[in-house]
């Protein structure tokens, strides 16, 4: 059987999780309190980062590129997006993500209960 060009991204992936997980620098290099963070915080990331490339990283970088040059403008661009994107990303985990989390769970809560009711009304064990 011969391997398709897609096959390879898949075999790849998981020839570096087993690496990855084989290698106990890696595990404890990945571990760090900033890669937590960064997993924590990386839906958000995910969520937010097209739309303030599209506005904030833009709209930054057009004011600038013609006073201080291309190269700057982009690092310049680059860092402040950065930068920006962490700390919007940290708001909306804190404040969305796990607002939305709580409502979750509320409303699983509820359909627990309300099933169970039915439940105990009916005679019928699930």
């Amino acid at each position: 059987a011969r391997f398709k060009y897609e096959d390879w991204h898949a075999i790849g992936a998981v020839l570096t999780v087993y690496g990855v997980w084989s290698c106990k620098f890696l595990c404890k290099f990945l571990s760090l309190k900033v890669f937590k963070f960064l997993g924590k915080i990386s839906y958000a990331v995910y969520v937010i980062h097209i739309p303030l490339e599209f506005s904030l990283s833009c709209a930054l970088f057009l004011l600038m590129v013609e006073p201080l040059g291309y190269g700057l403008a982009v690092a310049i661009t680059f860092v402040v997006t950065l930068a920006s994107l962490v700390v919007i990303a940290y708001v909306y985990n804190r404040f969305v993500e796990k607002g939305c989390v709580i409502l979750q769970n509320k409303f699983f809560s509820f359909l627990d209960g309300r099933k169970k009711d039915k439940t105990e009304n009916s005679g019928v064990q699930i």
